[in-house]
């Protein structure tokens, strides 16, 4: 039998819906040895009584009388089994038993008339089981003796539906509902007729509320555009109605929309109405702009960054369009880059590539066309939209290299030339954007676009300063050579930095000292830094006597007399070379000499000393440098004269091209000694 239920309780019944277990007390079906037989069965039932008007599904309750001892329960509508209980004999001894069915009274389909779930009604199988009107309802109860039924007789009363199906084109939005659209749509509307009057035709009109603003349980707008072709009426051939939806004429539609049906009667009145929500879309995306990450950090539009990039794209930022659909979404499209002269396609790119892959041209050769462009129903522009503005393509970056030989070192700042930063610059590859003249280069980042030039960053003092001078930074290309003089550089103060960028010159300045130097060209292509770091230095070592040998001496009738000293020099830096030296006109080496410490050493000149550009001396000296901070001297004067002692030092430091240079670095001072006979 179709749909037949089947409820199997072994070892218990249901007492008011709930499984009931007892004990066995060695009755058993049918009065066998020790057993008391069954009693009479005597039905009762509930949720229906003669003459009850009901509809939809219907509790049904069947008691049997206490040892009764059933074995099976069945209940009927007229001769439709709903549903039956067997129950197993062994080890029960019920006080009470009742039996709960549901009766589907719309049900369609004998699978669901014990069922609440469904009618089962579909538009294969759209009859009734039950027309309206009288029906009857019968329990049936069986026990090993005998078989009793009770019946009582009710009025079905279920409203007449239709069932309605879209069919056509269809896609599921980012959560998963359906809609339907971009193609014609077929609406199939199946009338399940309960009543009993003959169905001639099917009206669908236009039910869309206002209130609620969306289809109940989504986000989905209702939308007050009317739906070409609704309202219309049908006839009803081979059991349906059918309506079309057709595209052309509701372009416009986009949102949720509810339709009402009803059944037309052969007496030419109107069944009440059955709604149905439904999310339709035959509009198509709305382009918007073409989009570009430049450098992958900044967003922005194509058309916008060509003006500030004087028409030139590179070959590293992600291209995009913006386009927006109020309907299921999904949007899709690809876009072409053309040439302009001709309108040939180079390339046909993807959402999120790049250029990558076209070949560098001068400014002007190509454009961005957007194509298939459409959402997930496939409904799509009427036209191309317009294309992007036209644009040159650079994708390789500026080079920059430096031959400056003090990294790491101690740069004397007092060189002039012989103290700057050589750079040389170049914007290769098939075509140039080309770098602008002076300091205002910024990298891309996500809030800014960054602009064309040369890009400088001295680190100091724990603050990193962008400067803004010098301004004779070259146009890139031609290739071009510049030497940064730090003594003409200058910058703000950057946030979160209380120290003012510091004053560098040929004598002041003094510190460590970091410098980035990158070139950033129209297409905003970023050269690699070229990074130098040094110690400017502008200082002469501080000397000084800590106990001075000058005075008036007397030999005495001795042939030499010794005098005690001690020097100290300081400098942030490291010393070259330290040196304590005499001079006097027409001395010979060993006029004076240092005899402690050992070894003895002849320090007497006839001129001066000086150190050349290398730190080098020539002429007699004592060299201290590696105790310079505290040099203690004897010196032993082995002439009479007058004599000037003389301590000089000088720092290590080099020029730009990594040779040592200690030019305007050295300091010294001077004590006047009189030997007297």
């Amino acid at each position: 039998m179709k749909g037949n239920r089947l409820r199997a309780l072994l070892g218990y019944a249901l007492l008011g819906g709930t499984a009931l277990l007892f004990a066995g007390c060695g009755q058993q079906a049918g009065g066998g040895q020790g057993q008391e037989p069954p009693k009479p069965i005597n039905i009762s039932l509930s949720g229906v009584s003669n003459g009850q008007v009901v509809s939809g599904v219907v509790t049904v309750g069947v008691s049997v009388n206490e040892d009764s001892q059933p074995r099976e329960v069945k209940l009927y509508v007229d001769d439709k089994l709903v549903g039956q209980y067997t129950i197993a004999p062994q080890g029960i001894r019920p006080q009470a038993l009742s039996y709960e069915f549901k009766v589907n009274t719309a049900a369609c389909d004998l699978a669901y008339l014990g069922r609440e779930d469904s009618t089962g009604c579909t538009s294969s199988d759209p009859t009734p089981l039950f027309t309206n009107g009288s029906h009857t309802v019968k329990a049936e109860v069986t026990n090993p003796v005998e078989t009793k039924t009770l019946s009582v007789t009710v009025v079905l009363n279920n409203s007449d539906k239709v069932l309605l199906t879209m069919s056509g084109n269809n896609a599921q939005d980012a959560t998963g509902y359906t809609w339907y659209g971009g193609q014609d749509l077929t609406l199939e509307a199946v009338p399940v007729v309960y009543s009993g009057k003959t169905a001639t035709a099917v009206r669908i009109s236009d039910a869309t509320p206002s209130s609620p603003p969306v289809i109940p349980g989504t986000t989905i707008p209702y939308t007050s555009t009317s739906i070409a072709g609704i309202p219309a009426e049908n006839p009803i051939s081979g059991g349906k109605a059918t309506f079309s939806i057709p595209k052309s004429g509701n372009t416009s539609l986009e949102g949720g929309k509810r339709l009402a049906a009803q059944i037309r009667y052969s007496d030419g009145t109107l069944s009440g109405a059955v709604n149905a929500d439904y999310a339709l879309d035959f509009t198509a995306p709305s382009f918007s702009a073409y989009k570009i990450k430049l450098n992958g950090v900044y967003d922005t539009t194509v058309n916008g960054l060509l003006g500030s990039t004087s028409g030139w794209l590179n070959g590293q930022s992600p291209l995009s369009v913006t386009a927006s659909d109020g309907g299921v979404g999904g949007i899709t499209y690809q876009i072409q880059v053309q040439k302009v002269s001709d309108g040939s396609v180079v390339a046909t790119l993807n959402p999120g590539d790049t250029l990558a892959s076209v070949a560098e041209a001068a400014t002007g050769t190509y454009r961005l066309q957007v194509v298939n462009l459409k959402d997930a129903l496939g409904n799509a522009p009427a036209s191309a939209p317009a294309a992007s503005n036209n644009f040159g393509l650079d994708k390789t970056k500026p080079t920059l290299s430096t031959t400056f030989g003090a990294n790491g070192k101690v740069l004397n700042g007092t060189l002039g030339a012989a103290s700057t930063i050589p750079l040389t610059a170049n914007d290769p590859g098939t075509v140039a954007s080309g770098v602008a003249a002076g300091p205002g280069g910024a990298v891309p980042t996500s809030t800014a676009a960054g602009s064309s030039g040369w890009l400088v960053k001295v680190t100091t003092g724990g603050c990193t300063y962008t400067l803004t001078a010098p301004a004779g930074f070259p146009a890139v290309p031609p290739q071009a050579t510049y030497n940064l003089d730090m003594t003409t550089t200058s910058a703000p103060t950057p946030t979160g930095c209380s120290a003012s960028y510091p004053t560098i010159s040929t004598t002041q300045g003094d510190g460590d000292y970091t410098v980035t130097v990158q070139l950033v060209d129209q297409a905003r292509n970023v050269s690699d830094p070229v990074t130098v770091s040094f110690y400017w230095l502008t200082q002469k070592p501080t000397v000084q006597f800590l106990q001075s040998p000058g005075g008036t001496y007397s030999l005495g009738g001795s042939s030499y007399v010794d005098v005690n000293g001690a020097v100290k020099v300081s400098h942030p830096k490291p010393l070259l070379k330290a040196i304590l030296y005499a001079e006097k006109a027409l001395a010979s080496s060993s006029d004076v000499q240092v005899i402690n410490p050992s070894p003895t050493t002849n320090i007497a000149n006839g001129t001066a000393l000086t150190f050349s550009s290398n730190g080098s001396v020539t002429g007699n000296y004592k060299d201290f440098t590696a105790s310079a901070s505290n040099f203690a001297f004897t010196l032993r004067f082995n002439a009479t004269g007058s004599y000037s002692v003389t301590i000089a030092a000088v720092p290590e430091a080099y020029d730009n091209t990594g040779t040592l240079n200690v030019a305007n670095l050295s300091n010294s001072t001077s004590v006047s000694v009189t030997v007297n006979p």
